[in-house]
């Protein structure tokens, strides 16, 4: 059987700097462009609006409305129930790992069993059926790793103690990304709102049907595909590298750098150094993914062919098995600095002579996190909607959706 040995920190060097510099160009690509339409998708919306006779009509969700008192706790009530929330439950995972993932396996088990009982009460024999089935497998999957929930335990405890232990940074960076994803997702938008608009209104302003340009369709299905891609692997890489920091230098060292600490160290990495391998990577699922959407485009388009539904199905579990494939070859590019294709030479080693071992704790420990993120989901809501109670906000919505609003 294959050896694994553990990998070696590489010396700082920018690697796979070609990838780096494509993705910027693309995103050069999409300012340009932005430049040109998002002014036509401004006028768009500003005639839109100035057209409206009744404006109150609508319901007003903006800050308008408020109190300074409501805008302020509105904006430090997600933000710090958010923080204390995930600090008391990151120690509850850590205490309590073995049994959020015995949880996250009996309900796998309970809630399709509840659904058999309903379609069977309700006679609807095929759904009882299946779910009967999807109960059944769960339960064997539970009962054939019994013996593998302690080890999975054990490494959920020790990510959550690296997580709790840099927290602040962790956090920090995770929003950051966000709000580059975020400011790219409107960019991109009114940047398509405002081409559609240009490409079917004539000089006089008054409007005609076009044809859509599919190659620019293509490219701007590929651009967010691929940019969503990256910023998220941006994520994953930075947690990666402060695992290590905290790992292999005992809980991280004297350089720390502010608040931050190691996390901000790994984001700097991922953002220079790695920025190019996390570019790769991600270009392969851009790829995948694009094509995926062209085959479901082109399936609807023929009313479901059955090769085209092959291919689409064909692409999109290739695109779900590299994704999964990039979440482990990451781990080496935070951890190391690999390049991609070192990375990925390492995963495929590793799952050579470990086998299914380091898939199936994955997947253990994955499942308890999801529990985890339920029950702190289900305690912010509650928070939300006790304090749309007992306030004067009032959004036009229900009480729960006033709840929503506030904690979103």
């Amino acid at each position: 059987a294959p050896i694994y040995t553990r990998g070696e920190s590489q010396a700082p060097q920018y690697r796979d700097s070609p990838f780096a510099v494509l993705f910027i160009a693309h995103l050069g690509a999409l300012i340009f462009f932005a430049v040109k339409y998002i002014p036509a998708f401004l006028k768009e919306a500003s005639e839109t609006y100035s057209s409206q006779d009744n404006h109150d009509d609508y319901v007003n969700l903006t800050f308008e409305a408020l109190s300074d008192k409501d805008k302020a706790l509105m904006l430090a009530l997600p933000t710090i129930s958010g923080f204390v929330l995930s600090g008391l439950g990151l120690s509850v995972l850590i205490a309590f790992s073995k049994q959020f993932i015995h949880l996250s396996l009996m309900l796998g088990v309970a809630i399709p069993t509840v659904l058999f009982s309903f379609f069977l009460w309700g006679q609807q024999f095929p759904g009882a059926i299946f779910m009967g089935i999807f109960a059944l497998m769960n339960a064997a999957y539970y009962y054939c790793l019994r013996n593998r929930i302690d080890f999975a335990a054990a490494n959920l405890a020790v990510a959550s103690s690296v997580v709790k232990s840099n927290l602040v940074g962790l956090l920090s960076t995770t929003l950051l990304f966000s709000i580059m994803s975020l400011i790219y997702g409107i960019v991109w938008s009114t940047t398509i709102a405002g081409y559609q608009y240009s490409n079917s209104s004539n000089e006089d302003g008054s409007s005609y049907e076009s044809n859509p340009n599919k190659v620019v369709d293509i490219a701007m299905i590929f651009s967010i595909i691929w940019s969503l891609q990256v910023f998220g692997n941006l994520g994953a890489v930075t947690t990666a590298g402060t695992v290590g920091k905290w790992w292999f230098e005992a809980e991280g060292s004297d350089s720390r750098s502010g608040c931050c600490g190691d996390a901000c160290d790994a984001a700097k990495r991922s953002m220079t150094t790695s920025f190019g391998s996390i570019c790769f990577g991600s270009l392969l699922v851009a790829i995948i993914r694009t094509l995926e959407q062209i085959a479901e485009s082109a399936k609807n388009d023929n009313d479901g062919e059955i090769l085209l539904c092959l291919v689409s199905c064909i692409l999109g579990c290739i695109g779900d098995i590299l994704e999964y494939f990039n979440k482990w070859a990451y781990v080496y590019v935070g951890l190391y600095g690999y390049s991609y294709i070192d990375a990925g030479k390492n995963v495929v080693t590793l799952f050579k002579a470990r086998g299914f071992s380091s898939v199936i704790t994955d997947n253990l420990a994955s499942r308890a996190i999801s529990i985890f993120a339920l029950v702190l989901s289900i305690v912010g809501g509650s928070f939300g909607l006790i304090y749309a109670k007992v306030s004067s906000v009032d959004l036009g919505l229900d009480p729960a959706g006033n709840a929503v609003v506030i904690f979103l």
